[in-house]
């Protein structure tokens, strides 16, 4: 795998983050803002620190200073991590997602609202995270995985994930199983290793699972005996569809509804732009047995296709 050209300008520029806003109440931020927290780091625990978990008093500083943590992805369990990891005091966070905010999400994705509708998740889940938490760092790309090299990836001490397809979490865990160095007699380097926390949602079902690479069996280990997802998210398929089959949906799911008339797959009229989420109860009603009303789907996704270059 190789390194993107602009990768050692992203390494540690936080140019693109906004101005840190410091905690109202500096002189109780050591003594009270991190209390609770304080003592689950130093104080020895079977439940919550197992060993080999060393207890010590610079636990707390080490993970706020030294830490780097990537989160994939933004979404529903995307947010609950952000906002989770800046409670807990890491302060060097870095997150990416592809979809922009849908109206859908707004009712499980909370940390959106309806005037950001249209923006990247990426973006608004960090802006707001860094608003609520102050001293927290977020920095936020709306990029494809694969345009992050060895370099980028190998800055971050742990990765945890939130993603809604198995594709990108392959990639992510072979990226991860790839970094891992090991020495002339075929010994794990510990410091090359950077576990993966993978989570995941259907329904409401859901699973979290840690992977530590080249020590623990890893994610393509296991992908056999997932399901395959029933739907797809809405804001997959309205924004950035991946897939053909998210391009099928989003004609059967958002343009079908529009439909006003279908005299043949090429002629007919649909309700505007602006009714997108109203479906016209005097609309048509699909038959899968229809070869237009197929032929209709078809075109409408292959179009759909061919605007995102998905093949």
């Amino acid at each position: 795998m190789t390194d993107s050209k602009d990768e050692k300008e992203i390494e540690d520029d936080k140019s693109g983050c906004p101005a840190l806003t410091p905690f109202k109440f500096a002189d109780q931020e050591k003594a009270e803002r991190w209390k609770s927290l304080r003592n689950m780091l130093s104080r020895a625990s079977e439940k919550f620190a197992p060993p080999p978990f060393d207890p010590e008093e610079d636990n707390l500083a080490i993970m706020q200073e030294d830490f780097r943590v990537l989160v994939v992805g933004a979404g529903g369990l995307g947010c609950e991590i952000l906002k989770n990891l800046a409670l807990s005091g890491f302060k060097d966070i870095e997150v990416i997602d592809l979809d922009i905010i849908d109206l859908s999400n707004l009712n499980r994705q909370f940390l959106f609202r309806k005037k950001d509708i249209g923006e990247p998740k990426a973006k608004i889940a960090a802006q707001f995270v860094m608003q609520r938490v102050p001293g927290c760092t977020i920095r936020w790309y709306q990029k494809p995985l694969q345009d992050f090299g060895e370099g980028f990836y190998s800055k971050f001490n742990v990765v945890i994930a939130g993603l809604d397809n198995v594709e990108a979490r392959r990639w992510l865990n072979a990226m991860l199983c790839d970094l891992v160095q090991t020495d002339d007699d075929g010994q794990v380097d510990p410091d090359s290793i950077i576990p993966f926390i993978d989570g995941g949602t259907e329904g409401f079902l859901g699973q979290a699972r840690l992977f530590v690479p080249m020590m623990s069996s890893c994610f393509e280990c296991s992908v056999g005996t997932m399901t395959p997802p029933k739907v797809f998210q809405s804001c997959t398929i309205a924004s950035i569809p991946r897939r053909p089959e998210h391009c099928i949906a989003y004609a059967h799911k958002m343009l079908w509804p529009r439909l006003r008339s279908l005299k043949s797959a090429s002629s007919y009229d649909m309700a505007p732009i602006e009714d997108k989420n109203v479906s016209d109860p005097n609309g048509i009603k699909l038959d899968n047995d229809d070869v237009e009303h197929m032929s209709w789907i078809f075109n409408r996704a292959v179009e759909r296709a061919e605007k995102f270059k998905i093949e």
